[in-house]
């Protein structure tokens, strides 16, 4: 079967999550911005950020990620490094301010440290072709396994982007952090390159599990399995780097001295010895 057809019987709108974000966006322009007099650049991260979530899971694009491995990771590099940033962004200062003097939720949050490196091996991990078969045979703890990363994808970019002085990292320490970002996203990237010389795109297989095709349906792959996997790894690497750009801001002096730059993560101090 050529996936031209098979899309055509797939293309399907998902209509209540629609509803939602359609919801949150109309309470953020009618209801949050007014009050916190948030910025036109502000409500547009937000919007964007909107967009891109439904663009990722909820159109009938997001059908694509079931015939490609690299639109596949086209969808996981934006749900992890570009719409955790961009809604972040979206939501005004004062109301992150109001949020953290009401619930006190920094003492919720473990180290962004130690969220980074948990993020880095369950991330790798995903893409093994034997995680990818379990988690697709186990709809349920596919979608809790997805729901764990991309909460700690949020706490990730929280230090990078929080208006918070207190704990936002400084341009030294920010640095740092980007630095280790890179380097333990990086194998991740380097597996699809290497992968894609051995074997026939073997994540490709669990990928259409979930589909539920009968055995006597193939379809046609989109672009040679070879290009596939080395255009995911550069894809993925691609827009990592772009959401790191989206968090690049400028600080001035005062800024700096407020903003959270004492060394005393392991990880910051063994980064500062090498």
């Amino acid at each position: 079967m050529d996936y031209k057809i098979f899309l055509a019987s797939q293309m399907v709108w998902n209509v209540p999550l629609f509803t939602v974000l359609v919801a949150l966006s109309i309470l953020y322009a009618l209801l949050i911005r007014p009050i916190t007099k948030a910025t036109l650049k502000k409500s547009l991260f937000f919007y964007v950020s909107m967009l891109l979530f439904y663009f990722a899971v909820g159109s009938p694009l997001a059908t694509l990620v079931h015939l490609s491995y690299s639109t596949h990771m086209i969808q996981m590099s934006l749900l992890f490094f570009i719409i955790p940033p961009l809604f972040l962004l979206g939501i005004p200062d004062s109301l992150f301010i109001h949020i953290r003097n009401r619930f006190h939720f920094r003492k919720l949050f473990i180290s962004p440290i130690i969220s980074l490196y948990l993020f880095a091996i369950f991330f790798f991990m995903y893409h093994l072709d034997e995680m990818l078969r379990l988690l697709v045979a186990n709809p349920l703890v596919h979608q809790g396994y997805i729901s764990v990363l991309m909460i700690l994808s949020f706490h990730i970019w929280w230090p990078l982007v929080i208006p918070d002085l207190t704990q936002r990292y400084c341009e030294g320490r920010r640095k740092l952090f980007i630095g280790l970002n890179g380097m333990l996203i990086t194998p991740a990237c380097l597996f699809f390159f290497l992968s894609s010389y051995f074997g026939n795109n073997p994540a490709l297989t669990p990928l259409t599990m979930q589909l539920c095709l009968p055995s006597t349906i193939t379809i046609s792959p989109m672009i040679d399995p070879i290009l596939d996997k080395q255009f995911a790894g550069f894809f993925m690497f691609g827009i990592h780097k772009l959401g790191l750009m989206l968090t690049a801001h400028k600080h001035d002096a005062l800024n700096e001295i407020k903003c959270l730059c004492p060394f005393t993560d392991r990880a910051f101090r063994y980064l500062r010895k090498g």
